[in-house]
């Protein structure tokens, strides 16, 4: 198992560009039993979520999370 933190930045004004309710689908849909994603901490400029997968971190991962947020 690789644990990875990632960080999405906020933007200025603290407006979010999705609303919670789509990152939550879209959360429901990049986990499942290789890839999970937990929202750990967040503040008005970033919100921090940990990785958890069975494979090292690879670009068609890196899509899929930029596709989240």
């Amino acid at each position: 198992m690789y644990h990875y933190i990632v960080k999405v930045k906020v933007p200025a004004g603290g407006e979010a560009i999705i609303s919670k309710e789509t990152i939550i689908d879209r959360l429901e849909y990049f986990n499942d039993n290789r890839n999970y994603l937990l929202y750990d901490s967040g503040d008005e400029t970033e919100k921090r979520f940990i990785m958890i997968t069975q494979k090292k971190l690879n670009k068609d991962m890196t899509t899929d999370l930029r596709d989240i947020f």
